[in-house]
C-alpha cells in the first residue's frame, strides 16, 4: 500500500514593525548595518522587519536572516561595527549582560513611505510603536505591509551558495579559462583544477597564509548561474574571487546579490573581513 507524501508545512510569515532613528534606517538602506540591535527581540519567529521612522511612517523593509542572542562582550565580536560603534554599543547595553542582534538582508528602501495615516486607513489604531509590533497575518495591517514587500522585492535578485557538485565542475573550468585566462598568462587548465583540490582536501597543503579554499556553486532559486572561490586567509579574513556568472545572468542584478550573499556567507562562518 503507498502512503501518501507528506508535504513540508509552509513557514508563516510574520512581520515586525520596528521604531528606528533615521540614521541607523539610513545605514541599513546602504548596505552598511549588517546588524540592528535590540535590547529585547520577540520569541515569535519574524520573516520580516518594517522599518517606521519617526515622521516618515514606514520606510522600507529587510528580511530576517539570523538573531543573536548573546552575552554583551560574544555579541560585540559576533557583530562588531556591522552593527554600530564600539562607544554606542557599550552605552546601549550598559545596563544590561546580554543582548541582542537581528541579521539584515536584502534591505528595500521604499519609493513612497507609507504614512501613519494610510496605516490608519487599515487600522485606526495604529501609532508608530515605542519599541515594536507584531503583525501575524490575522493582523489589520498585514495585507498591505505584504502587498508592499511584494511589489518593492520584485526587483531584487536572490542568490545561494552552495558547494559546487561533481556536474559543475566542467563548467567552473571552462569559465576560468575563459574569464580569467584571457587576463592573465600564467592562469590555465592547471588553475581551476588546483582550486578544487583544495576545496575537497579541506585545506591548502602548500599554504602559508592561506589555509583553505572553497569552489562554491551561485545558485538563483533551482537554477545554477555561476561560481565564486572563497580563499581563507590565516587571522579570520577571506579573498572572494573570481566571482564568474554565466552570460545569461550578467547585468541583472545578479553580480550585486552575490555580492552580499559572499559577505553573508563569510560573516556566518565568523569571519572578520572579506576582500
Amino acid at each position: 500500500m503507498n502512503t501518501p507524501e507528506t508535504l513540508p508545512e509552509k513557514k508563516e510569515v510574520t512581520f515586525l514593525i520596528l521604531s528606528i532613528q533615521p540614521e541607523h534606517a539610513a545605514r541599513i538602506y546602504a548596505g552598511r548595518k549588517k546588524y540592528e540591535l535590540r535590547k529585547k527581540v520577540t520569541s515569535v519567529p519574524i520573516s520580516y522587519v518594517f522599518l517606521c521612522e519617526n515622521g516618515f511612517g514606514i520606510t522600507g523593509c529587510f528580511e530576517v536572516g539570523e538573531i543573536l542572542r548573546e552575552e554583551r562582550n560574544k555579541l560585540w565580536t559576533r557583530t562588531g561595527e556591522l552593527g554600530t560603534s564600539r562607544k554606542r554599543f557599550l552605552r546601549y547595553f550598559s545596563q544590561h549582560a546580554v543582548g541582542n542582534a537581528i541579521e539584515v538582508l536584502n534591505p528595500v528602501h521604499f519609493k513612497k513611505a507609507m504614512s501613519v495615516r494610510e496605516l490608519r486607513e487599515h487600522y485606526e489604531r495604529f501609532s508608530p510603536p515605542q519599541s515594536s509590533l507584531i503583525v501575524r497575518k490575522d493582523h489589520p495591517l498585514f495585507e498591505i505591509l505584504e502587498k508592499k514587500r511584494l511589489s518593492a522585492f520584485k526587483s531584487i535578485r536572490k542568490v545561494e551558495l552552495k558547494a559546487i557538485q561533481e556536474d559543475h565542475r566542467d563548467d567552473y573550468k571552462s569559465l576560468i579559462r575563459e574569464h580569467v585566462g584571457s587576463h592573465y598568462d600564467e592562469i590555465d587548465e592547471s588553475f581551476a583544477e588546483a582550486n578544487l583540490r583544495i576545496h575537497d582536501l579541506g585545506y591548502d597543503p602548500s599554504g602559508f597564509f592561506t589555509e583553505r579554499k572553497e569552489v562554491l556553486t551561485i545558485w538563483s532559486d533551482k537554477t545554477p548561474i555561476g561560481f565564486t572561490t572563497l580563499t581563507y586567509k590565516r587571522g579570520g579574513s577571506v579573498k572572494s574571487g573570481p566571482t564568474m556568472l554565466y552570460a545569461e545572468f550578467r547585468n541583472a542584478g545578479y553580480g550585486v546579490a552575490t555580492r552580499s550573499s559572499i559577505e553573508t556567507y563569510a560573516r556566518r562562518q565568523g569571519m572578520r573581513k572579506v576582500y
